[in-house]
């Protein structure tokens, strides 16, 4: 191994360090992920789908799905409006 004359460290150790410290504290951030489970609003929504049977329980969780996915869709388009306004 090479050792820098000055420092008496390896060559590119600072570097190693420093990655190492990165990694180290990108793996001590939660994971953020999706956290749909622990919304009061899917704990609502299944409270209030339990009280019926299950033929019309699966309607209902498609009908809120279907609602979700509109109102993601619809705030991905406004994202990119306003990136896209950003760029010019």
């Amino acid at each position: 191994m090479k050792k820098d004359p000055q420092t008496k460290s390896i060559y590119g150790q600072e570097l190693l360090d420093l990655i190492t410290k990165t990694v180290h504290d990108y793996k001590t951030i939660p994971n953020k992920g999706i956290m749909v489970m622990t919304s009061t609003s899917v704990k609502h929504m299944a409270r209030k789908i339990s009280n019926h049977d299950e033929g019309e329980q699966n309607e209902m969780i498609m009908r809120y799905l279907e609602e979700v996915k509109k109102k993601i869709l619809l705030n991905i388009s406004h994202y990119a409006k306003s990136s896209s306004s950003m760029r010019e």
